[in-house]
């Protein structure tokens, strides 16, 4: 009328100890193999560097849908709000993380005359344009003498939002 073996408590409880032991198994390989930084606190244990912030996000509504494109060669254009978030929105996160890392630059560099400052990034499309016209705008903003030089050879992103008519670019100069 019923089987003799196994039980059927006895086979629940060992498949449930089975799936917890696989399960935290697998669990502790995938964080041991996570080589992404979440917080600033693993970046200074990690890395033993300083952590001034993370950027947010700026909201793609301060991105224009189309360009315009009606201005003269070699002309500046109005260039797109989140090309300049950190002067329309000086109290904001992002404009504060910024600010942070001039202070820091200012401490370390010290007095050292020109003060040079790369901003890049591993992959494209993580805002390299966009942060290195605000860092610039800020420091602008706030006295220093700055020059800002689209590097990037091989897409000239920055050069395309603040000079969409440019007809040289660096490669050229």
């Amino acid at each position: 009328i019923e089987p003799s073996a196994p039980g059927k408590a006895a086979t629940l409880a060992v498949a449930l100890m089975l799936g917890g032991v696989f399960g935290a198994a697998v669990g502790a390989f995938r964080e041991n193999r996570d080589r992404v930084f979440r917080t600033g606190a693993q970046v200074r244990e990690e890395l033993g560097l300083d952590f001034f912030g993370l950027l947010p996000l700026v909201d793609e509504t301060f991105w224009p849908k189309k360009r315009d494109k009606t201005s003269a060669p070699g002309s500046l254009t109005n260039t797109p709000s989140g090309m300049r978030y950190v002067l329309d929105h000086p109290l904001s996160g992002f404009t504060e993380v910024l600010r942070t890392a001039k202070v820091a630059s200012d401490l370390t560099l010290g007095s050292k005359e020109p003060k040079i400052i790369g901003i890049i990034s591993a992959l494209p499309g993580e805002g390299k344009s966009t942060v290195s016209k605000n860092f610039a705008s800020l420091l602008a903003h706030l006295g220093s003498p700055t020059l800002l030089i689209d590097g990037d050879l091989r897409n000239r992103g920055l050069t395309r939002a603040i000079a969409p008519m440019s007809e040289v670019g660096i490669v050229e100069v």
